[in-house]
Order: structure tokens, then C-alpha cells, then sequence
């Protein structure tokens, strides 16, 4: 350690305790969290006639629809899903 009286070494003696430490590339210092003072926070008011979301739904959109068949047709194989995937899937979700 070099310890003077003037100011020139006292310089270097601060340059010498810098290079100790040692520089990582890609690291950077940011902030954890937002302050309270930068929340965004609701403001009370009146939704105008034009944005508001209107849901009219009058009957059963159900009812249209078709039942379903407990018993599904035989499988076909098809584009993706073929029957080497449909072993292997079967293999590995063995119930």
C-alpha cells in the first residue's frame, strides 16, 4: 500500500484500489421495483356512451348446437397426428 502526503499520490493510490476491482461485461445496475410515487392509479369517472361494451344475448346460444356422440369414430390418421404419434402418445399418458 502506498501512503503520501500530496495529493498526486493519493490519486494514484485511489486508480490502484479501482483496478482491484474487477469489470464484467453485460451487467447492468436497474432498478428493482417502481416507486409508489410512479404507480398508475384509477381514476374515477364517466365511460362515454360510444366505449361501452353492450351485451345483448337473447336466447339459448346452446341450443343450436348439435349433441355430441359418446362414442367417437375409429381414428383416422391425418396431417400431424399420425399413428406412430398416437402410439407414442398413448405409451407415455398410459392410464
Amino acid at each position: 500500500m502506498l501512503i503520501a502526503s500530496d495529493s498526486s499520490s493519493t490519486a494514484l493510490t485511489a486508480d490502484v484500489f479501482k483496478a482491484d476491482v474487477p469489470k464484467r461485461k453485460g451487467v447492468q445496475m436497474k432498478k428493482k421495483y417502481k416507486p409508489v410515487a410512479l404507480k398508475v392509479k384509477p381514476v374515477a369517472g364517466i365511460v362515454p356512451e360510444g366505449f361501452r361494451v353492450e351485451r345483448d344475448i337473447k336466447g339459448d346460444p346452446l341450443a343450436d348446437m348439435p349433441p355430441l356422440d359418446p362414442n367417437p369414430p375409429p381414428f383416422i390418421p391425418t396431417g400431424r397426428f399420425t399413428e406412430e404419434r398416437k402410439n407414442q402418445f398413448l405409451k407415455e399418458h398410459d392410464t
